[in-house]
Formats: structure tokens, sequence, C-alpha cells
């Protein structure tokens, strides 16, 4: 339903977008860049700690205050004799300590997981606003103020941001895998990156002005963070 909605949109744009006037675009890019902030899955960090992570047993040892010293003094001194040991035929085992990322049985499995599936939806969803983003901005471009054009590079950005963010964690990349999301994730930071640059520059080629000073500082600051990583 969300991705028809989305198509019946990119339609409506492109199709009527030179009708509109600059309040109008002004709404309109406010709405898109606003929905596309709200469908960062920013809870699935705290979804990923809560689900796998698991707290170690502790260890209870002995305190040594409360050994005796005068018990302690012995011991370090005088040799224990030798005293045969009984043998037993059960052994206790030992109590395993659980991993910080443990699987799900399928028991379990569909209830735990079911939050999870939200998010994969909010993930697709946000992929196909990002393709319609794209295609909005770049065939509408002569409409739309440099106002605009910095209202959805910005949510564009965004995207990046938090999606990167997860990519570079090491330690979630096992934990994205076993629920489907490390290449979800990926497309997300490919494609809003991807949208990003395409439209900066084109707002880059622009004859100079206000619109290709923008494009220039955020090109120069954003391509030099992409090489340095």
């Amino acid at each position: 339903l969300a991705g028809t909605a989305i198509s019946h949109m990119q339609n409506l744009l492109i199709v009527n977008g030179i009708k509109l006037t600059e309040t109008m675009w002004t709404l309109v890019c406010s709405q898109i860049s606003n929905a596309i902030k709200c469908l960062i899955p920013k809870e699935l960090v705290d979804l990923l700690q809560a689900t796998f992570t698991q707290p170690a047993h502790p260890v209870h040892d002995t305190p040594p205050s409360s050994i005796p010293p005068q018990v302690a003094a012995a011991n370090s001194t005088t040799p224990s004799p030798s005293v045969p040991r009984r043998t037993s035929t059960t052994q206790p085992k030992p109590t395993p300590v659980p991993t910080p990322t443990s699987s799900l049985s399928s028991s379990d499995s569909g209830s735990t997981l079911q939050p999870f599936k939200r998010v994969r939806v909010k993930c697709n969803t946000q992929l196909l606003l990002i393709q319609a983003t794209n295609e909005i901005t770049l065939s509408q471009y002569p409409y739309l103020q440099t106002s605009h054009l910095l209202m959805l590079t910005s949510s564009l950005e965004a995207i990046y941001n938090w999606s990167y963010s997860l990519s570079i964690r090491v330690y979630l990349q096992d934990t994205l895998a076993k629920i489907n999301m490390a290449d979800l994730i990926k497309k997300m930071e490919l494609a809003s990156i991807g949208s990003y640059l395409r439209i900066m520059f084109r707002m880059y080629a622009e004859n100079p002005g206000d619109r290709r000073t923008q494009a220039e500082l955020r090109l120069i600051r954003r391509c030099y963070d992409i090489t340095a990583e």
C-alpha cells in the first residue's frame, strides 16, 4: 500500500509539477522531507541489543577476606597430606556461559522477530521514497527553489548518516545478517548518498550564484568525508 501511494505521488508531481506554485512546492518538499526522516528506523539498535544481547552469569568467587588469616598462613606453609580421592560416577556439568549473540529457537522466533519485520517494512518503504525523491527532484528541477533542494538533500543526508553509522559497527554485522537486514541497510546507504550527490552535482552545474555556492560547500565536505572513510 505504501509503495502504491509513493508511486502515485511520484507520477502526480512529475505530470503536474509545472502547475505548482512556490508555496505548494514548499509544502510538498517539507512533507517528503519529514516522511523520509520519520521512516529512519532509529529504534533498530535498541531492538538488536534487547533481543540478541544477554548478560553473562556472574562468577561467584570466594572473597579473600572470608578465609581466616590462620588458615591461609597454614595452607601457605604446611603442605597438606595426600588423601586419596573417592571417584564418583557422575560428574557435575559446567554451567555454560551464554555468548553475547544467541540464536533464537523456532518456538519464540516468530514473536521475538516481529519488531524486526516492522523495521524491514520501514526500510523497504524508505528505499522507494528515496528513489521517488530522486526522480521528482531531477525531473522538476527547473521549478524548485534552492531552499526546496536543500530541504530534500538534508533528509537524504540524514538517511546516509544513519545507515553508514550502522555499517561501520563491525560487532553488529553478524546480528544484522541473522535477521536479513545487512544488505537492506547497505542499499539504503548507497541509494541515499547516490541521490544526494546527483542533486548536488546538478546544482553545481548551474551558473555561478547562490545555488552553485551552496552545492560547492556541501560537495567539498561530503566528498572529503567519503574519501577519508
